[in-house]
């Protein structure tokens, strides 16, 4: 899928972060480590040889639902997985989402 080149602020990306934080202040050290596995998946690949699929870990999906819903209450644009990105663009300051 390819980017739609629109730039979160600096602070969305922060709200992410912080919100792993919170995260790991409610469940702890030893679930916070199990949530950032991540998720793998099998399935029969071509000639049947079995594939392994590596996936976002559960915190990180978590994460980026808080940083989705901070997006959206502010007006930017909301990645809408966590492997939507491309990149990375220098902005104006921390609550800027113009490329500077």
């Amino acid at each position: 899928m390819r980017s739609s080149d629109a730039i979160q602020s600096p602070a969305i990306g922060a709200g992410h972060e912080v919100s792993h934080a919170a995260e790991h202040d409610r469940i702890g050290t030893d679930a916070i480590i199990i949530n950032n596995d991540p998720v793998m998946t099998t399935r029969e690949g071509k000639d049947g040889v079995m594939e392994v699929l590596i996936g976002t870990s559960v915190e990180e999906a978590r994460a980026t639902e808080t940083e989705s819903a901070i997006a959206t209450e502010l007006g930017e644009p909301v990645r809408t997985k966590y492997s939507d990105y491309s990149g990375t663009v220098k902005t104006c300051g921390p609550t800027s989402n113009n490329p500077c």
